[in-house]
């Protein structure tokens, strides 16, 4: 073959071979650009909750914080009555009297009816050592309290036994929930302060906003 024929075909290969080189190259380059990538996103910061909401009156009335409830407004707490822990379930807690004749006053509340009144209040009779009543019975003793926030049924309890151990209940049903306002202790001292409790309870206000 002719050396310059050669040359020729010799040349038209490297110009192939750079071509398919280049090609390829593009290619490579081309699919790398094309890879996705992933990464984690930072999380968002957990929004900020307004601070729990307090009834009327000063802090030291208010008794543990998350314990106090939007629906009633809590007028003055007497200067004699002490807070105390609320404990699990109650919103707050005092107690009032003289060392060894105590009295303990309490605050709950619960979604719906929290159980029937008879349900309840023979739990209480429970509690004092009383017989269950029945329903006819239950409706001949309860007496009822008007206050701006409903009217109240009240129960009081007070055996004739050693124990010496009384119990005024006054339970408010709202539309969606029920509040008893339960004191229970001494004798003697609970019927010395039935008058208050029934005073502070009528001036008992609807919250708010």
């Amino acid at each position: 073959m002719p050396l310059g024929k050669l040359e020729n075909n010799l040349m038209r290969k490297i110009n192939f071979l750079r071509t398919v080189f280049y090609a390829s190259l593009f290619v490579l380059v081309s699919c790398k650009d094309d890879q996705i990538s992933y990464y984690q996103a930072p999380k968002d910061a957990p929004p900020k909750m307004p601070p729990p909401a307090q009834h009327s009156g000063s802090t030291s009335d208010a008794g543990p914080q998350g314990h106090v409830h939007q629906a009633v407004d809590y007028p003055q707490i007497p200067q004699d009555w002490t807070a105390i822990a609320a404990g699990q379930f109650a919103k707050n807690k005092w107690t009032f009297g003289e060392e060894g004749k105590t009295v303990e006053f309490s605050v709950t509340s619960f979604p719906g009816q929290g159980g029937t009144l008879l349900q309840n209040v023979n739990r209480w009779r429970g509690q004092v050592g009383l017989a269950k009543q029945t329903e006819e019975e239950l409706q001949e003793s309860l007496n009822t309290l008007a206050t701006p926030v409903g009217e109240m049924k009240i129960v009081e309890l007070y055996p004739e036994d050693k124990l010496n151990k009384g119990m005024f209940v006054a339970i408010l049903y709202l539309p969606d929930e029920v509040w008893f306002f339960k004191a229970y202790g001494n004798q003697e001292t609970l019927a010395a302060k039935t008058q208050e409790l029934q005073t502070w309870l009528q001036n008992l206000r609807e919250h708010r906003h």
